[in-house]
Formats: C-alpha cells, structure tokens, sequence
C-alpha cells in the first residue's frame, strides 16, 4: 500500500502530528503521485481546490458559523457511497496525519465540519429522502436537511421531532440528541430513530440498530456526534 511518505516532498509536507497537502505542486504535476490522480478521476461528485476553482472553493469553505475561517485544502463532494469510500481509502494513506471533516449541514457552532489544511468531505449532494408510508417510517441520506425531510413527510401528512432551522442537516442533529417542537409528545429527534449505515474509517459498511449490529455502537450513534465514529450514509427514522 503506498503510504504519505511515499509522495513526493514538494507534494506534501508533514509534522509528527499533521500532514499538509500541498495541492498547488499536485496540481501542477498530478503523475508525482498516482493516489491523487485516482481520486481527482475517481470522484464522481467532484474535488475542489483553491487553485483551480477559487470562486466555488470560496463559497464551499465557509460554514453557519461566519466566526470559522478555516482554508482546507480540498472539497470533496460526495455524490454516493463511492465518493464517501474513495476519500476515506485517500485519507487513509496519512495514517491518521491528514485532517478530515465530514459536513452534512454544516450547522455545527465549533466549526467541525471543516479544518485546515486536510480534505472537507461534503455529503450535501446525498440528500434523498425516502418515505415508507405502510411501514411509517422515513430514510434519508447523511446530506439530507429538515426542509428536505419535512417536504417529503409533510406529502403523507407525516412528521417526526426535527430541527427548527431548515437547513440542519438531519443525521448531525439526530446523532447529537436533537430537540424540536414535537419532543414534549414524542420524543427527542435521537428516540425515533430505527437504524443506521455507516461506513467507518476502515472503510467497512455496518448496519446497526436496536436489533442489529454493535450495541455500544448503536447507543453512541444516538447522542455523541455525528463523524465521531465513521460516516453516516443513510439513516431510517420512525414518523
């Protein structure tokens, strides 16, 4: 397997914490390292940098939160389960070194769903919503929104607790407890929720619920923080 030290000098660079891409000098001459080349030809979303895509890179970087300045040095926006897979085999070649955050809404007050100098994996163009009127349940994809949500239940006369900020994104509140103004009668947004995928750093897929699955994982997932654990793909509540 071809590790960070195996790139090139000019192409990254590395302290014995953090590992910078140096994405101007890869741009520039991409067969200095193949693994990049995959990934720019790899990902079907797209990958965007600062040095040849300022004007989109400009308004991708930015978060809810104006007080986060952070200048990561490439977005990759995920178009299904491959992309999510790509970037985390490319991350892993970093051996932990390479920062990676991972956006659904991008509502996080910290700012953890960017970072400097690493690979922002944006889920937003994964955003279907899928209602089982028989079985009263909805899934969605780990970019989906509460407006995207709330427009699809809302055509069943369905609804489930949520968000009050539209543009929430769905999985990173449900993991992180969530509130909305049916939690009095039903709940808070973590308690209606039936399963997840999630693909974990290590690139491997795992299903878990009540019924299946690691049990600690299924207890974590509903209130530590969406990206804790791996990355949430798709996740099945109760309406």
């Amino acid at each position: 397997a071809i590790t960070a030290g195996e790139a090139t000098n000019n192409t990254m660079s590395s302290t014995s914490n953090t590992a910078v891409l140096d994405v101007d000098a890869l741009l520039k001459n991409p067969a200095s390292w193949p693994r990049w080349s995959q990934l720019v030809l790899g990902v079907d979303g797209g990958l965007v940098t600062k040095e040849k895509n300022p004007e989109e890179y400009e308004v991708l970087r930015h978060v809810w939160n104006k007080d986060v300045n952070k200048h990561p040095a490439c977005l990759i926006k995920a178009a299904g389960v491959s992309d999510v897979l790509l970037t985390l085999e490319f991350a892993r070649l970093f051996d932990g070194k390479l920062p990676l955050a991972v956006r659904g809404g991008g509502h996080n007050f910290a700012g953890l769903s960017t970072c400097d100098d690493g690979v922002v994996l944006l889920l937003e163009g994964m955003k279907s919503v899928r209602v089982d009127p028989l079985n009263r349940t909805v899934t969605v994809e780990g970019g989906a929104t509460w407006k995207d949500l709330d427009k699809q239940c809302s055509a069943f006369g369905f609804a489930t607790p949520g968000g009050q900020v539209s543009d929430t994104g769905v999985v990173a509140l449900a993991t992180g407890i969530g509130y909305g103004a049916l939690s009095r009668g039903k709940g808070m947004v973590c308690d209606n929720i039936l399963s997840f995928d999630i693909i974990h750093v290590d690139g491997t897929f795992q299903r878990v619920s009540a019924n299946e699955g690691d049990p600690e994982l299924w207890f974590a997932l509903r209130g530590r923080g969406c990206g804790t654990y791996g990355v949430v793909t798709s996740m099945t509540l109760r309406v």
